[in-house]
């Protein structure tokens, strides 16, 4: 996790946690050895694979220790909800779970962070005008990830095997001419046209790839 003022916030991705979370459910794991495995790194004590699970703490996903990892009753109604109105409320809890996140869309009133979105930081967390300069651009893409989660309805919900979170950003927060929309077959996805995003749909779609194939191996 990272500070900034006297907020901390996950070094994560809310689509990656979603991500990981279901990952964790599907495959049974419940080892950081396991879970390391999966996601593709070298060893569970790695500085990368430490700070996802930081931040999957940090958003109240999982409970880790000496017993090993094991989802929360937050993780497990992400990863595997009974209804379309109980992932909407899960995905609201699991944005509101980060201060940071809530004060500043009432900063914005909801609107789309623009360039000196570095002077909002600034005045959200009090924080030293060099610090909100550096970490302007990190918390922005952290923001805008996690922010149309909140603006989600129950008919635009990624219920079944939405990548990208098809259909879940108010036009206030991400305009039309910034969306990405990929449609093939059965496939359809729609994600902020932007490099950051297509690398975190990248990481999304090669993490389930890689679990499916170890589901084929067993069988």
């Amino acid at each position: 996790m990272t500070k900034i003022g006297s907020y901390d916030y996950p070094d994560m991705h809310v689509s990656e946690a979603i991500s990981i979370v279901k990952i964790i459910y599907e495959n049974r794991v419940n080892t950081a050895s396991g879970l390391s495995t999966r996601l593709g790194h070298r060893s569970q004590k790695s500085g990368a694979f430490l700070m996802k699970l930081a931040s999957l703490r940090r958003y109240g996903l999982i409970k880790s220790g000496v017993g090993g990892i094991e989802l929360t009753a937050l993780g497990d109604s992400i990863a595997k909800p009974k209804s379309k109105q109980e992932e909407l409320n899960s995905l609201k809890e699991l944005v509101n779970a980060v201060p940071l996140f809530i004060d500043i869309k009432n900063k914005l009133s909801g609107k789309q962070p623009r360039d000196d979105f570095w002077i909002v930081l600034h005045e959200v967390t009090k924080a030293d005008k060099k610090d909100a300069e550096e970490q302007a651009e990190k918390i922005k893409k952290l923001y805008i990830d996690a922010i149309k989660y909140l603006f989600s309805t129950t008919e635009q919900l990624s219920f079944s095997s939405d990548v990208g979170g098809k259909n879940m950003m108010q036009e206030e927060i991400m305009p039309e001419q910034n969306i990405l929309e990929i449609k093939s077959g059965a496939l359809y996805m729609r994600l902020p046209r932007d490099l950051e995003a297509i690398e975190q749909a990248e990481i999304h779609l090669n993490a389930h790839k890689k679990a499916l194939q170890e589901k084929l191996k067993k069988k």
